[in-house]
């Protein structure tokens, strides 16, 4: 399957989601991600790391729920081919 569709569809809406999420996001070929950096070799820094990674997935759940478009079918982007 096609996922450039559904990525445009979030294309769209980058600015709202952006928003949504609550930071600049990383926006590659078919995907959007976040980062952070961390210092693995610093413990005291794990748990801060862990939550943002726990924060992050659970607002990207909902950003997904709240900004999916429609996709069209396979017969559609076939016939909407760049």
């Amino acid at each position: 399957m096609n996922n450039k569709p559904l990525f445009q569809g979030f294309v769209v809406q980058k600015e709202e989601i952006e928003r949504f999420i609550g930071e600049k996001l990383e926006w590659r070929d078919t995907v959007f991600l976040a980062s952070k950096e961390i210092d693995v070799n610093n413990r005291d820094s794990w748990n801060d790391a862990f939550q943002w990674l726990c924060d992050m997935s659970l607002k990207f759940k909902e950003c997904y729920r709240k900004f999916y478009r429609e996709v069209p079918s396979e017969e559609e982007q076939d016939t909407n081919v760049d």
